[in-house]
């Protein structure tokens, strides 16, 4: 009989074990990376359909961790291309980012939206977006 009390005082704590991981796991501050400008710098303000596009991103990343990527063409309509896997280095840096305009997109004023997706835990997942500034695509 004592075999069942030691293996309910195990399951027990256990169980408080597991309960504190969770709530430490949706709780905690997570950090996974911080942009330091306000919006993304554009290098080639006017850039033609299926050419691409450069800007610069500067940044501190904090864990080594991927980032799911998604980037969306905005003005009055949303043209989202397919998602990439990205791991920049830790530390804080200064990158040139290129991107390929959609031959099919049309001419107009735009901003680049980015949407970063960093799985920290086995259950948070933590989502960041950033712009950059308006470019101009042309024919």
């Amino acid at each position: 009989m004592k075999i069942f009390y030691y293996m309910s005082v195990l399951t027990l704590i256990m169980g408080f074990l597991m309960i504190g991981l969770v709530a430490y796991w949706m709780l905690y501050p997570y950090k996974p990376v911080v942009f330091n400008d306000p919006e993304f710098p554009i290098i080639n303000n006017i850039v033609k359909q299926g050419q691409m596009l450069i800007y610069t991103s500067n940044y501190c990343k904090y864990m080594n961790i991927p980032a799911q990527v998604t980037r969306t063409f905005a003005n009055e309509i949303l043209y989202v291309t397919p998602s990439t896997i990205t791991n920049r280095p830790m530390g804080c840096n200064i990158i040139h980012i290129s991107v390929l305009v959609p031959q099919e997109l049309p001419i107009g004023t735009y901003q680049l939206q980015q949407t970063y997706v960093f799985q920290v835990n086995p259950i948070r997942q933590i989502t960041i977006t950033e712009k950059t500034e308006e470019f101009q695509v042309i024919q």
